[in-house]
C-alpha cells in the first residue's frame, strides 16, 4: 500500500475550501443585488423583505436570517425587538417567540453587542465562545455560531441583521463577511431612503397645514423669535438686513428693532465693530457679510462698542449662508450672544490666578527657608528624620514651580511676559543650572557642552533661566535613569543656541503639532504620565518667542527628543527698553 500524501490532500482541501467561500461570498452579492432592485421598486420595508432575507439565507447558507430594530424602555434603556425573519427547512422560527421582543441589552446581559454593533462593527461568536448570556440566549434556538451586521440609519444605530447557523460552528471567512456586511449597508440605505419617503410625505401634509394658518403661524413665529434672548438677523445678498429680532434690539439698546433693517456697511453708526485685541473689523469681515460668500462663521468673540451710550459689550456671533434648492445663496442668517458677564467671568478667574500666585510666593519662601535651616542644622539626625526634611524641600521646590508656572500663565494671558533684560553669560547660567540639577539629581548623568569662552547675552537672565531648566526637568522625566541627557551651549550667527537631548520615551508623532500648546500634556493616560500642569514648554516657547528668537524640536517615539532653542545675542540698552515694555 503506497503512503498518502497528506501534506497535497491538505492543500486540496483548503483550495477547495477557498472555492466554495468565494462562490458563497458571490453567491451572497448577488443577493445583495437583488434586495438592491427590490427595495428600488418597494413603498416600504415590509414589501418585499421576507423575499430578499430568503435569497440571502440560501446564499450564505445559513439556518436562520432575521432583522432586529432598536427601542428604548419605558424606563429609557435600550432594548430591541425582532421585525422579520428567514428559517432554513427544519428550523424552528422565533418571530413569535416572546423572548424576542422588547430584548434589554443590559438586563439580559448582552450589553456587548450594543457596545459593538453602536460602534458601526460586526458581532460574531461562536458556540465555545459563547457568554452565560448568549448560551441562554441561543441554546433554546439550537444556534451554535451567530454573526450580526449592524444597520446604521443617517448615522445612528438603528439595529442589526443576524445570521445563526444552527448546525455546526461557522466560522465566516472575511470575503463572506465583507458580503454579509455588504447585505446591512444595502438594508440601512434602504431604511434610509423609506424613512426620508416618509418624512417628506409627511412635511407635504404639514406644508398643506401651514398653508391654511400661514398667517398664525407667522405671527407665532415672530412671538417666538422675540423671545429669544439672542440677538437674530436675516441679510439678503445686497447686504441689507431684511429681519432683526428682539434681542438685536436689546443688545444694541434701540428703541424700535424696525430701525436695525439697513444695510450691514450703516451699523457702523449704531456702534464700532472689533475684533478682540481692539482691532477695527471691516464690514466684508464681519461674519454675515462672509457667510453671504458661502463661507459659515462659528462663534467668532467680537467687541461692540455703542455709539448713544458708549457702553462695550463682549460678543460671540454664528452665522451661515442660507441656500436655495440649486446651491444658490439666497441670503445669511446671524445669530449674536451676549458674552460680556463670561468675559468678565474669564478676567476675574485670571486675576484670581495672579493674585493667587502672587500670594503663594511669600508663604513658599518661608517653607523653604525653613526646610534648608533645618536641613544644614540636621546633621547626624536619624535617617527618617532627614529625609522628611529633604521631602519638605523637594515640596517646596516644587510648589515654587507652580507657582512660578502659574504666574507664567496669568501674565501670557493678560498679554505677555514682562521682561527684564540685562547682560550676562549664557555659558554660566546654563552651567550653573545644570551643577544645581546634577547636584538634585546625583543618580543621573548630565553631559554638558560648552565654549570655554563667555556667550554674552543681553536678555532676561531668571526667564532664560526657566527655559533651560525646563527643557532639563523635561528630559530627566522622561528618560531612563540609566541613560544620559546631553546639553550644549553655542554661539550660532549672532544668536546663542542651547540644546538639550535625551533619549527616553519619545513624543508620538500624532501628538508633536500641539507640543507647544498651554496645558498640554502628550503622555496623558500613558504609563509614561509622570504628573505636571503641562505648562512649562508653553511658557518656555513664549519666552524665547518674546526674546525674538525661536523653539524647536524633533523627536521619534521610542528614540528619544531633542529641544533646542536659539535667541540673539542683543544690542545694550536698546534691546533693555524694548524687552521691559515687551508684554
Amino acid at each position: 500500500m503506497e503512503p498518502t500524501d497528506t501534506s497535497a490532500e491538505h492543500t486540496e482541501g483548503r483550495e477547495t475550501a477557498e472555492r466554495k467561500s468565494r462562490l458563497r461570498a458571490s453567491d451572497i452579492l448577488s443577493a445583495v443585488r437583488f434586495a438592491a432592485e427590490s427595495f428600488l421598486t418597494s413603498a416600504s420595508l415590509a414589501e418585499r423583505i421576507d423575499e430578499v432575507l430568503e435569497r440571502l439565507g440560501e446564499a450564505a447558507d445559513v439556518s436562520r436570517v432575521y432583522v432586529f430594530e432598536n427601542e428604548l424602555t419605558r424606563d429609557g434603556e435600550l432594548a430591541t425587538s425582532q421585525l422579520f425573519e428567514w428559517v432554513a427547512e427544519g428550523i424552528t422560527p422565533q418571530l413569535e417567540n416572546p423572548v424576542m421582543q422588547h430584548m434589554d441589552y443590559e438586563e439580559m446581559g448582552l450589553q456587548p453587542w450594543a457596545d459593538t454593533l453602536s460602534r458601526g462593527k460586526v458581532y460574531e461568536t461562536h458556540l465555545e465562545n459563547f457568554t452565560d448570556a448568549e448560551v441562554e440566549f441561543a441554546e433554546p434556538q439550537g444556534i451554535q455560531s451567530f454573526l450580526f451586521v449592524p444597520l446604521l440609519v443617517e448615522g445612528s444605530w438603528w439595529g442589526f441583521i443576524g445570521f445563526d447557523e444552527c448546525f455546526t460552528p461557522r466560522r465566516w471567512t472575511d470575503e463572506e463577511r465583507d458580503a454579509l456586511q455588504a447585505a446591512g449597508s444595502i438594508l440601512s440605505a434602504a431604511i434610509q431612503g423609506w424613512r426620508g419617503r416618509e418624512e417628506r410625505e409627511q412635511l407635504l401634509r404639514e406644508q398643506r397645514a401651514l398653508t391654511q394658518s400661514a398667517w398664525q403661524r407667522a405671527a407665532e413665529w415672530e412671538a417666538v423669535l422675540a423671545s429669544i434672548v439672542d440677538g437674530v438677523w436675516v441679510i439678503d445678498p445686497g447686504e441689507q438686513v431684511t429681519f432683526a429680532n428682539e434681542g438685536a434690539r436689546r443688545l444694541f439698546e434701540l428703541e424700535r428693532a424696525d430701525d436695525l433693517l439697513r444695510p450691514c456697511s450703516e451699523y457702523d453708526a449704531f456702534a464700532e465693530m472689533l475684533d478682540m485685541s481692539d482691532e477695527p473689523i471691516a464690514v466684508e469681515d464681519l461674519p454675515p457679510c462672509r457667510s453671504l460668500k458661502g463661507e459659515p462663521v462659528t462663534n467668532q468673540a467680537m467687541k461692540i462698542v455703542l455709539r448713544n451710550t458708549g457702553t462695550q459689550k463682549y460678543v460671540r456671533i454664528s452665522s451661515a449662508p442660507i441656500h436655495s434648492a440649486n446651491g444658490e445663496i439666497l441670503g445669511a442668517v446671524a445669530v449674536m450672544t451676549d458674552i460680556t458677564e463670561s468675559v468678565a467671568f474669564d478676567r476675574m478667574k485670571d486675576q484670581f490666578i495672579r493674585v493667587a500666585a502672587h500670594e503663594l510666593k511669600t508663604p513658599v519662601a518661608i517653607m523653604k527657608g525653613y526646610a534648608q535651616l533645618a536641613l544644614r542644622g540636621a546633621e547626624g539626625s536619624p535617617p527618617a528624620q532627614l529625609s522628611r526634611l529633604e521631602a519638605i524641600d523637594r515640596g517646596s521646590d516644587r510648589i515654587a514651580r507652580i507657582v512660578q508656572d502659574l504666574l507664567g500663565i496669568s501674565q501670557l494671558q493678560a498679554g505677555g511676559l514682562r521682561l527684564l533684560p540685562k547682560r550676562f553669560d549664557l555659558v554660566k547660567l546654563v552651567t550653573k543650572t545644570v551643577e544645581r540639577v546634577a547636584r538634585k539629581q546625583p543618580d543621573r548623568t548630565i553631559d554638558l557642552e560648552a565654549e570655554e569662552a563667555p556667550i554674552s547675552i543681553f536678555a532676561d537672565h531668571e526667564r532664560i533661566g526657566y527655559v533651560v531648566r525646563s527643557l532639563l526637568d523635561n528630559a530627566l522625566r522622561y528618560s531612563p535613569s540609566g541613560e544620559p541627557v546631553e546639553v550644549s551651549v553655542a554661539p550660532a550667527d549672532g544668536s546663542a543656541q542651547v540644546k538639550v537631548r535625551d533619549f527616553g520615551v519619545g513624543i508620538p508623532a500624532d501628538k508633536q503639532d500641539r507640543i507647544f500648546q498651554p496645558f498640554y500634556r502628550a503622555h496623558t493616560d500613558t504609563p509614561y504620565d509622570y504628573g505636571g500642569m503641562g505648562v512649562g514648554l508653553y511658557i518656555s516657547s513664549e519666552i524665547v518667542r518674546q526674546h525674538g528668537g525661536r523653539m524647536w524640536f524633533d523627536s521619534r517615539e521610542g528614540k528619544g527628543s531633542t529641544f533646542q532653542f536659539r535667541i540673539p545675542l542683543g544690542e545694550g540698552d536698546e534691546l533693555g527698553a524694548k524687552g521691559a515694555d515687551r508684554r
